[in-house]
């Protein structure tokens, strides 16, 4: 605990080591969080590479930035949404002896189903998960925790910044201190929030600190000053709890920078010389527009004499806010005229480059050559559907899925065991099995798929139509033969399709004079 103290003192949280260097056997370094620091600012688009000086002919240094594209939100954006939204469906079962054959409605109609859903609802889960899930992919990772407060379960998510990592297994980090700082009545809080596998146990610890100026952590102060009614300690028996209170969530990339390394990477982390001359190129496309304003050069003869009033001289009248007109100095008298130097803009090629460059960052973050564009008009454009299933971006997709997917099944049963073992109102069962639907709609081009699957089957029907129905509608397999059902009801009198093709092979056999033979079918 010293030590990790320690460790924190020298990321800003504490003054008063003078190298990270002095810890051992720490899992994590100061350079890590330094990455990730930049990597949050180019999400937010103030990447270092943004910002230059230059010199004008009277030697002062002007500090500017960049326009940027902000790639890093797009492509963040753009995973998360097509990864995870509103449509995935999470759904609780309890482990029972005899597996069924078929799924009912009633299948779902459980305690651990409902109280599980009860519980995402309560906290706005689907909503705030894919933001999240978006700062994971722009910074390299995310964590979920879950605790109790006044008889219920409760989720929050931290970030990437916010997350310190003390030791790991095979299935992961074991242990962290997760960082909350923020001001409240004129004071800087941190609030250190430790979670901490002990052989019998997993436990919490909180501490508050106060500081005046927030130029330190401060002084320890008590919790009742911010949070009422938070525990200083809790524990956890393993004995009835299987999973840590909180999941560490990251990108399914490999971390490439640091091997060791039980943190993650952002899927950014190997395209910033791309984002630079992405960036770069972009400001100068807004460089040749600002500049490219029409421009005129006039003689001197033609300007207007004005008198200046305070050192009785005659000084040429010129309206500097207008940037069409130059000035220059004419031996030609009266025969002098304007001249016009406005250049042609080269937003074309600029464009052309531009495009280029985000087919090259598509390829390092994961999506497919096309996947985003710039329009001639200067708007950004994403691809909205992935073109087949061998496509990157699907594939990329299906890589996330597999470690969020494993992540959110942790999720859940860390809600039914803080539901069972704690004062919340769920008596249910915490053998759960978990089943992790994500929504493939926005992700494949079905219309394509079916077209390749039919020509490789010689238009042979793919599956069962109650299969169809029961995946289409997201429902149970009973529910999808309710629906076969119904519609064989409805189409009762009009008869089947085999009468219906029937009728139309007589009449074509009436208008061609053909006859059917008898033994046909």
């Amino acid at each position: 605990m010293t030590k990790i103290r320690e460790v924190l003192a020298r990321m800003g949280l504490i003054s008063k080591i003078n190298s990270l260097a002095d810890v051992k056997g720490l899992m994590i370094n100061e350079e890590e969080y330094s990455r990730v620091q930049n990597w949050l600012d180019a999400y937010r688009g103030d990447a270092d590479w943004q910002h230059y000086t230059w010199m004008d002919n009277y030697g002062v240094d002007h500090s500017e930035k960049r326009k940027t594209l902000n790639m890093p939100k797009t492509v963040a954006h753009e995973m998360a949404s097509l990864v995870f939204n509103n449509k995935c469906l999470i759904n609780v079962t309890p482990i029972t002896e005899k597996v069924k054959d078929k799924t009912a409605p009633e299948d779902l109609d459980n305690p651990a189903h409902l109280f599980v859903q009860n519980v995402l609802n309560d906290n706005y889960f689907y909503h705030n998960a894919q933001r999240y899930l978006e700062y994971m992919f722009a910074t390299g990772g995310m964590v979920i925790r879950g605790y109790v407060r006044d008889d219920k379960v409760k989720l929050r998510f931290a970030t990437a910044d916010a997350f310190i990592p003390i030791s790991e297994d095979a299935n992961g980090v074991t242990e962290c201190v997760i960082v909350d700082a923020f001001k409240k009545q004129g004071g800087y809080y941190t609030l250190l929030e430790w979670h901490l596998d002990e052989d019998d146990s997993y436990v919490i610890k909180n501490e508050l600190y106060k500081s005046i100026n927030g130029s330190d952590i401060g002084v320890k102060v008590s919790l009742n000053e911010v949070y009422q009614g938070l525990e200083e300690k809790t524990v956890y028996l393993k004995s009835q709890y299987t999973v840590p209170t909180f999941v560490y969530v990251k990108p399914n990339i490999a971390n490439n920078i640091n091997l060791t390394s039980p943190l993650g990477i952002p899927l950014i982390a190997n395209a910033s010389d791309t984002l630079k001359q992405l960036d770069l190129l972009y400001d100068m496309l807004y460089q040749e527009n600002e500049m490219g304003r029409r421009r005129v050069n006039i003689p001197s003869s033609m300007i207007k004499l004005k008198l200046d009033i305070e050192t009785g001289e005659m000084k040429r009248r010129v309206d500097w806010r207008d940037r069409a007109y130059q000035i220059y100095k004419s031996d030609d008298g009266e025969n002098a005229k304007p001249d016009d130097i406005t250049l042609p803009l080269r937003d074309e090629q600029m464009l052309n480059a531009i495009n280029g460059l985000l087919n090259i960052l598509a390829g390092q973050t994961g999506f497919s050559a096309g996947t985003f564009t710039m329009a001639q008009s200067g708007e950004m454009k994403t691809a909205t559907e992935v073109i087949s299933e061998n496509s990157k971006t699907h594939k990329s997709k299906e890589t996330h899925e597999t470690v969020i997917g494993d992540a959110l099944k942790r999720v859940v049963q860390m809600v039914v065991e803080l539901g069972k073992y704690s004062s919340a109102d769920y008596a249910g069962p915490t053998d759960v099995n978990v089943s992790i639907n994500f929504d493939d709609s926005v992700a494949k081009d079905r219309n394509q798929d079916l077209d390749y699957y039919m020509r490789v089957t010689n238009n042979q029907q793919l599956m069962p139509l109650t299969e169809a129905i029961k995946r289409f509608n997201g429902i149970t397999d009973v529910e999808a033969e309710n629906y076969v059902q119904r519609i064989k009801e409805e189409n009762a009198d009009e008869g089947d399709i085999e009468d219906v093709l029937g009728n139309e092979e007589v009449n074509d056999n009436a208008n061609t004079g053909a006859t059917k033979p008898k033994d046909a079918k």
